[in-house]
């Protein structure tokens, strides 16, 4: 049996309180990698002290590999290559490196979202496995030298053996199958020469020995283990129901050794549809409702984790017609309608003559009246011819008068010309005018949406920051505020600005105004502090309005406030121009004061902006706002609202769900102002909550 044996060298004197792995690399070097210290340390031999390598790189290393010649190492950030002195980057990745392994041209790379891989091309690529979505590889290891094909791969969802050409995941073994724990450690692979591989998890550590896998496969017991009616639960054992008996739910159960949470269910309505509904797990309920009269069957079966279908198992049932669907009731009813037809044909032949009898009568009767009306006629007549030649000397009198009236209508049409024309000169000018003020507030509108196109999306924000709120009310149809965000590497930029004046020239200048914050974050990401952050976007501001500080000189530029939030060490740092922070922890608020100077011009513009460095805590709340709200005029007093109100307003609302405190704040300056005010400047108010 071989033992080890103590060799007598000389005493290493630095201490390492923290050893994550040890890797030795074939040219004889050994590295001792101590995680979360942020050290590398080399090892040319045993006759020499450790010496310690630190720098950006070297910070969360936890494994090295050799690559193709090269020393190549994982962190927070990506890869990173030992140049014979000291660590560099290789490459970046979208998230911190796990696990490496390589093959041939390619490093495989476990990442905290997923697998990718590196190439000699300098490419790097982040697979879609469809199998193995939203994991975490936490651990890589070779089959073995031969196999170029396959990885396993340890994840927080136990570990899994890949096939690298068809990109599949074929055996996931986790917990359910006697694993300890379903999360794999960090490095937590060892493939011995025998075909056994060890996994460690925070649990404990299991072998697996592809050689005895057991290659039974289980078929599950599928069957219908509750029948329900109209909601509620009968025996199965009927197979005929009424027309009204047509809401059906088929629980199913299906029995497995393995793992019953795996288990899919696919079933069928013969005589509705003929094709497979799927559900899996407890997911087991086939509903189908107000099913018409007719004979169905029900088929159903089910797959357990080896992916054998059982064999598939049927209800045969039958719903009856309604009662007047059925043919003895139908011929009743056209009896009885034949039977109606006839008596009313019937009764209204009587109804015909007796009405014929009573207008021989009538017509009797209408003669002799016609008589009598006609003498009365003659006479009237002769009446009438002594009142026409009357109205006709009338006439005459009146055609006179006509003659008069005619000149007098033909001066008032004249006159009636002449106001017309000039009603039509005013309402071409009245026209005109509204063309250009439609052309002037179609122009507005198309600045509102380019100016909220450039604004971040809520769905961009809520995916760095699920709780958080913007209330943003302009006060005309475009803004002076602006609001920015950004997402950058492990750090979050929120800012809240106020850009001088409102409505169109205040929109030029928050367009202005988030171009340059853009710029400086995405040129600045390294080592950027928000003070900095401010004294870029004032040079910015004051080089592109050519400001110079003369007196008569327009002091145009913002009121601002900025917050770089450290998403993995919840490290916030915040600068403001004139607009404060508030920060609420465990129901207290706190302030932390702006710097008293603008961004634009100014008489202390070579005074750099105070940077403030707080450690927060999650679920801490962060508030940034521009003196829209506290400059609000309103109550009884016609007062302002003042900046003590809406700071007391905050930490009453801070206890409650990020969208109801928007709602509060919304209803209480629409309750501050009343009818009687309208609003005076554009209103932003920011909070989040700490992820």
């Amino acid at each position: 049996m071989k033992t080890l044996k103590r060799r007598h060298e000389k005493k290493f004197t630095n201490k390492i309180f923290s050893l994550k792995n040890v890797y030795a690399s074939p040219s004889g070097d050994i590295f001792l990698m101590s995680g979360i210290d942020g050290l590398v340390y080399r090892i040319a031999s045993f006759d020499v002290q450790p010496i310690p390598i630190t720098n950006d790189f070297t910070s969360l290393v936890s494994q090295i590999v050799d690559f193709k010649d090269m020393v190549v190492g994982g962190n927070n950030t990506g890869l990173v290559r030992y140049n014979g002195i000291t660590f560099e980057n290789l490459c970046a990745t979208p998230s911190p490196v796990l696990g490496l392994a390589a093959i041939d041209d390619v490093l495989w790379v476990g990442m905290e979202e997923g697998l990718g891989k590196f190439t000699m091309d300098g490419t790097f690529q982040v697979l879609s496995i469809p199998t193995l979505p939203n994991v975490s590889i936490n651990s890589i290891q070779k089959v073995s030298d031969r196999d170029k094909n396959h990885l396993w791969l340890g994840t927080n969802r136990g570990f899994c053996y890949y096939d690298i050409q068809n990109n599949h995941v074929d055996i996931v073994v986790y917990s359910n199958d006697g694993l300890p724990g379903n999360e794999i450690v960090t490095n937590g692979l060892l493939l011995n020469n025998k075909g056994v591989l060890y996994v460690a998890t925070y649990h404990g550590v299991s072998a697996y020995d592809l050689r005895k896998e057991n290659a039974v496969k289980f078929v599950p017991q599928c069957r219908i283990e509750n029948l329900f009616l109209n909601g509620e639960k009968i025996s199965q054992q009927r197979n005929k129901f009424k027309a009204s008996e047509n809401n059906f739910i088929f629980e199913l159960a299906g029995l497995s050794f393995k793992d019953e949470e795996a288990i899919t269910y696919e079933f069928y309505m013969k005589g509705l549809d003929n094709d497979y509904t799927a559900s899996r797990g407890k997911e087991n309920n086939a509903r189908y409702q107000n099913l018409p009269a007719g004979k169905y069957e029900f088929v159903y079966r089910a797959k357990g984790k080896d992916g054998i279908w059982s064999t598939a198992n049927s209800f045969k049932f039958e719903i009856m017609k309604p009662f007047y669907l059925r043919w003895w009731v139908i011929l009743l009813f056209v009896v009885a309608f034949a039977a109606l037809i006839i008596t009313v044909v019937k009764w209204r032949e009587k109804q015909l003559k007796r009405r014929n009898e009573m207008l021989e009568r009538i017509v009797e009767e209408r003669t002799s009246e016609i008589v009598q009306q006609k003498e009365a006629i003659e006479l009237k007549n002769a009446e009438l011819e002594l009142q026409r030649e009357e109205i006709l000397t009338q006439r005459d009198a009146i055609e006179a008068k006509n003659a008069t009236l005619e000149r007098q209508k033909t001066e008032i049409l004249s006159q009636r010309d002449e106001l017309e024309v000039q009603k039509n000169i005013a309402m071409q000018q009245r026209d005109e005018i509204a063309h250009h003020e439609q052309e002037i507030m179609d122009s507005i509108y198309y600045a509102k949406r380019i100016q909220t196109a450039i604004m971040p999306t809520m769905e961009t924000i809520s995916t760095v920051l699920p709780e958080y709120f913007i209330l943003f009310r302009p006060r005309d149809i475009v803004s002076g505020d602006f609001y920015y965000f950004k997402h950058i590497s492990h750090y979050a930029v929120i800012v809240a600005a106020d850009c001088t004046g409102h409505g169109v020239p205040g929109a030029f200048m928050s367009m202005l105004g988030s171009a340059f914050i853009n710029e400086i974050v995405v040129n600045n990401q390294a080592g950027m502090s928000s003070g900095r952050m401010l004294d870029l976007l004032r040079t910015s501001v004051i080089e592109s309005l050519k400001q110079t500080g003369k007196v008569d000189e327009a002091k145009d530029g913002m009121d601002i406030a900025v917050c770089i939030l450290d998403l993995d060490t919840n490290h916030l740092q915040f600068s403001g121009a004139f607009n404060p922070m508030f920060l609420v922890h465990d129901g207290e608020l706190e302030e932390y004061r702006a710097d008293r100077m603008p961004i634009g011009i100014f008489d202390l513009v070579n005074v750099g902006f105070t940077t403030y460095d707080v450690d927060v805590q999650k679920g801490d709340i962060v508030y940034i706002f521009s003196d829209g709200y506290a400059s609000q005029f309103g109550g009884k007093s016609g007062k302002k609202f003042m900046s003590s109100r809406f700071k007391n307003l905050l930490q009453e609302v801070s206890s409650q769900p990020m969208p109801t405190q928007k709602q509060l704040l919304d209803d209480k300056i629409d309750a501050w102002m009343g009818t009687e005010y309208n609003q005076v400047d554009d209103i932003l108010v920011i909070g989040f909550k700490i992820p």
